[in-house]
């Protein structure tokens, strides 16, 4: 709450510098016309630190009110009345134990005092679950970072393609000219294939588990997506998938992705110095035949 309340104080100032600034840059307006470039440059800055400081109070606010909400829920285990009691008879017979020995206790104390017997005095010694979650770190290309993504309303997308050129000749000084080709356009349709996902829990799991189960569901998810998509961008067949660009054949026309030996099938290799066939390894853009959604 100490925190929150720092933040807002210092939204406060920006704000106020914010509207200082602003009086400022509408008195040169009205002044000469328009604002210096500093006034502007200074008025955009204090309207950045005024977004900034919104959005981290909104984060710091949605953080506080998670951990109330995880506060509210009710514990495990057993029920309010019988919990004290237990907590009463262990610390009358701790107590006594203190103060006499072992020996001061009855057999029914000694009982409560054993923790290998649930009945008996276990269940006050519960196990300690971590908040903690051990994850397995999976192997990922960043491929998927290097796709363009395009929002749409429908199974697919069409594209116009300028992939041809427009005719030329060399001619005389009097020699009228030719009629040259003109270039042609070419439609593409993007087909967007699904990806889908149903993990499932119950609505007394989402609410009483230890930790925030929907975000970690959530996390899972995205992850496995785009490992999965990631996987289709290199290696998909194009059968309710995108296609992979390993997939198309070598070449430099459209519909093709040019391949050049590296020197070696199993790792990428580079010559140094001169040579009249330099090897290289280079693979070309993958032609827009495939997407994900």
């Amino acid at each position: 709450m100490e925190e929150l309340k720092k933040m807002l104080e210092e939204l406060g100032r920006a704000f106020e510098e914010y509207k200082k600034i602003n009086d400022q840059r509408m008195a040169e307006i009205k002044a000469n016309g328009s604002a210096s470039a500093s006034t502007e440059e200074k008025l955009a800055k204090a309207d950045a630190d005024i977004a900034r400081l919104t959005k981290a109070r909104d984060d710091l606010q949605k953080q506080i009110d998670e951990m109330k909400t995880v506060m509210s829920r009710p514990g495990t285990g057993a029920s309010s009345g019988q919990e004290a009691e237990r907590k009463a008879a262990q610390q009358k017979a701790f107590d006594k134990y203190m103060r006499q020995g072992k020996e001061g206790l009855n057999a029914d104390e000694v009982k409560l005092l054993s923790t290998d017997d649930g009945p008996n005095g276990g269940f006050l010694v519960r196990e300690e679950v971590s908040g903690k979650v051990i994850e397995k770190v999976y192997e990922s290309s960043p491929i998927f970072q290097l796709a363009d993504v395009i929002s749409i309303s429908g199974k697919s997308i069409s594209l116009a393609a300028d992939l041809d050129e427009a005719g030329a000749e060399w001619g005389g000084e009097q020699e009228s000219p030719n009629t040259t080709t003109t270039p042609t356009w070419k439609e593409i349709e993007i087909v967007a294939h699904e990806l889908r996902a149903k993990p499932k829990a119950t609505q007394v799991m989402l609410e009483d588990a230890r930790f925030d189960i929907e975000a970690w569901l959530s996390k899972k998810v995205s992850d496995k997506f785009s490992r999965t998509a990631a996987t289709a961008f290199v290696s998909g067949n194009g059968i309710k998938k995108p296609r992979g660009f390993l997939t198309y054949s070598s070449g430099t026309s459209f519909g093709t992705i040019e391949q050049v030996v590296s020197g070696s099938a199993a790792a990428l290799t580079a010559e140094l110095g001169t040579s009249s066939s330099p090897r290289t390894s280079r693979i070309g853009l993958v032609p827009a035949r495939s997407c994900h959604r």
